[in-house]
Formats: structure tokens, sequence, C-alpha cells
């Protein structure tokens, strides 16, 4: 029965990220606020060692939650869910756990779309600090959202240097995922500069 149940879960965590990529975010919302209600019960129910599938499913689900509200041009919501997440995950999860990392990296990102920096990069600064305790192999994304942060926040050059860095640790260990993302800013930053550079000119 058990077994059955995680099946299910994990079907309605599979729809919600289905319907958000379709771009149906109501669906989407429901779906995981489903997967949300069914994982977090069992796990504040249950004591002593919990399982790592269940805990797994209810970070995604925040994770995707957390997502469609971002995409739903609705940031509040975005940022709320991203912080009960991470509370809940450091409820549930040893200090270090590596989902907590990636939460508060997302959380980073919502607060970059509605341009308050300063938070974003406190967080983000979090998360890279819980990756070199925890998990290095997520250190290159995370660190590439910093170089974002810092980009869209207008600080071009600084940007710059570290997306340069990032290319080499990126060919260095393999990531091509992360290399891409790299690449792709840094053509936006090529184009900004192009902007800023005209803008000068014209003055």
């Amino acid at each position: 029965k058990q077994w059955y149940q995680r099946r299910v879960t994990e079907t309605w965590l599979t729809v919600g990220q289905i319907y958000a990529i379709m771009g149906d975010y109501r669906h989407a919302e429901l779906s995981f606020l489903h997967c949300l209600e069914v994982t977090t019960t069992e796990l504040l129910a249950t004591e002593g060692k919990q399982d790592p599938l269940v805990i797994e499913l209810a970070c995604k689900s925040y994770e995707g939650l957390g997502k469609v509200y971002l995409s739903m041009n609705n940031p509040k919501n975005a940022i709320s869910m991203y912080t009960h997440a991470i509370e809940f995950a450091k409820k549930v999860l040893s200090e270090n756990d590596p989902h907590i990392a990636v939460l508060l990296s997302d959380l980073a990102t919502v607060y970059e779309s509605v341009g308050r920096y300063d938070y974003a990069l406190k967080y983000v600064e979090l998360a890279i600090s819980r990756c070199e305790a925890s998990d290095p192999g997520l250190l290159l994304p995370i660190m590439c959202n910093r170089a974002s942060i810092i980009m869209f926040s207008g600080h071009l050059k600084e940007a710059k240097e570290l997306y340069t860095q990032l290319l080499g640790l990126c060919k260095e260990r393999g990531d091509l995922e992360t290399l891409r993302e790299v690449q792709y800013n840094l053509k936006l930053l090529a184009a900004k500069e192009e902007e800023v550079a005209s803008w000068e000119a014209s003055e």
C-alpha cells in the first residue's frame, strides 16, 4: 500500500511538471499543492528516520510551486513558497543537505526578478556557502546564478569576470549544462555592454 501511495504521489508531481511546461500554471499549481499536502503531512507525522523519497518529492513540489508562481508573475507567492520550503527543509533534512542550497538559490532568483538585488545576493551567497560544505557538484550552477544577479544589477565588469572564471571551471569539470548557460549569459552581457556604450556615446 505504501509503495502504491508513493507512485501516486510521484505521478501528481510529474503531472504538475508537465502542466508547467505546457504553460497551464493553474493545473500545475493544483498538482504541486496536492503533492505537497500528502508529503508534508507524512513527514511531519513521522518520528525518527524520514523516507528520503518522500523528502525529495516534497522539495521538488515546493520548488515546482515557486517556479509556477514566478511564471504567473506572482513573485510575492513565490517568495512565500520558497521561504516556507526552506523552513520546512531545515526541519526534516540535515543542516547541510543540498536541497536547502537549491531552494536558497531559487529564492535568490525570485528576488532578482523583482529588482531586490541586495536580498538576491544575500540568499545566493548562503546557497554557495552550503554547497561548499555539502555538495560541490551544485556549486557551478549556483555560482552562475550569482553572476547573473550581479549582471542584472548593472555590475557588468564584475559579472564578466565571474562568467569568464566559470567558463574554465565548467570545461574543467565537464558541466556542459552550466557551460551552455554561461555562454548564453555572456551573449546577454555583451548586448548590455553595447547598450551602455551606445548610451554613453550619445551623451
